[in-house]
């Protein structure tokens, strides 16, 4: 769509009651049955204005602001899931193009809200080694499967949407107040955290904060050398 350039896409909302195909980060597939929010913002601004990392902080932070109504105590573990007790509730991914000096960007939010079904075991190259041949209900839980109350979706997806189009607007205007937001949101801050790269164990590490840029730093605990991760993972 926007590489197509859709007239009018731009500000667009779509979503599905589930998904057959759904991806998260490093094209892992993404468990979303129905009874869950699967929704997908079409968003464009001048690149001058937002940066995608400042993008995918306003974008976690609005899905954590809406979980935490249910599920008080929700961070979020950086780029963007949102962890509950240490299980997954929400992921965001984005993909973005930039074009004639705008950013234009998908921003897609799932989050686990009646979802039940987490009984089967994930496996294959693309998870990350110390989840291998695990059952899903080890590592993500659902806002029901927590509370036992059933979650309207589409009262949700009305309330994350003006949480996403306030937080978007906030990292055009103020930034440094989103980064600190998400901060404070932010789980495993001064903790340490096992840092992995493409699904493989590269070191541990104190996590110290993000940037407004979007980039996690860290200290590694065998060389207290600090480093600056992009697209690496954490896992606590």
């Amino acid at each position: 769509m926007l590489r197509d350039g859709v007239p009018g896409s731009g500000g667009a909302i779509i979503a599905a009651r589930k998904q057959t195909n759904g991806r998260g980060r490093n094209k892992r597939y993404w468990h979303s049955p129905e009874g869950g929010v699967w929704v997908s913002y079409i968003l464009e601004s001048e690149l001058k204005k937002i940066s995608p990392g400042l993008l995918s902080m306003a974008a976690g932070i609005a899905a954590r602001n809406e979980i935490n109504k249910f599920l008080p105590g929700t961070q979020i573990k950086w780029p963007n899931d949102c962890i509950y007790n240490g299980k997954k509730v929400a992921g965001v991914l984005i993909e973005s193009i930039v074009e004639d000096g705008m950013l234009k960007s998908v921003v897609g939010i799932g989050i686990n809200t009646n979802t039940q079904d987490f009984d089967y075991v994930i496996d294959g190259d693309n998870v990350p080694i110390h989840q291998r041949g695990r059952h899903l209900s080890e590592i993500a839980t659902s806002i029901k499967r927590e509370t036992g109350v059933t979650v309207d979706n589409v009262s949700m997806i009305c309330n994350l949407s003006q949480e996403l189009d306030k937080f978007y607007f906030l990292a055009r205007v103020v930034p440094d107040a989103v980064c600190r937001s998400y901060t404070m949101k932010l789980a495993y801050v001064a903790s340490q955290v096992m840092v992995y790269k493409r699904n493989k164990y590269c070191y541990d590490a104190k996590l110290i904060g993000v940037d407004t840029s979007g980039m996690l730093n860290v200290e590694r605990i065998d060389t207290k050398e600090k480093v600056t991760l992009v697209d690496e993972e954490i896992f606590g």
